[in-house]
Parts: structure tokens; C-alpha cells; sequence
């Protein structure tokens, strides 16, 4: 089974993550650091649906990394860059 995630964010420091297929919300969440400059995935091309899946969020000044696999429900990064 697969999944289409798309993420947002911007200005108001939230991050959304939706599942792209059926227009629903996956998890919100508070990017409280600053506002949202960039998001990337982690890997290339489409994963197993239980395989293991990264959000960076960077913002000013951190990067923080988030487990966004269909396995976690967790809003708390799994790793923070500093500076």
C-alpha cells in the first residue's frame, strides 16, 4: 500500500502534513522556533507505506528532523540541528 504525503508550512509556524490521496489531515505540527523556511523529505521516489520516512523543517536558526512514517503519530523532532 502506498501514500502520498504532502507537508506545508510557512509564516505561522506550523507545520501540516496531509495525506495528498484522500485530502486529509495526518498531523499538525508547532515549528515554535520561528517561522517555516524550507521542508524536505528524506530518500527519493516513493516508499512502503511502514518504511521509515523524515521531514527536515528548517528554520532560523535550527533544523529539526521529524518521523513522519505511518507508524509514529509523534509531533516532538527526533533530531535538532543548532545554529
Amino acid at each position: 500500500m502506498s501514500q502520498f504525503i504532502l507537508a506545508t508550512g510557512g509564516y505561522e509556524s506550523t507545520v501540516r502534513i496531509f495525506d495528498a490521496q484522500n485530502a486529509g489531515l495526518l498531523r499538525t505540527i508547532q515549528f515554535s522556533d520561528s517561522q517555516v523556511l524550507q521542508l524536505a523529505f528524506s530518500g527519493v521516489g516513493p516508499v512502503a507505506y511502514d518504511a521509515p520516512l523524515t521531514l527536515a523543517v528548517a528554520g532560523s536558526p535550527r533544523i529539526s528532523l521529524y518521523d513522519v512514517s505511518a507508524r509514529s503519530s509523534s509531533t516532538n523532532p527526533t533530531f535538532v540541528f543548532e545554529g
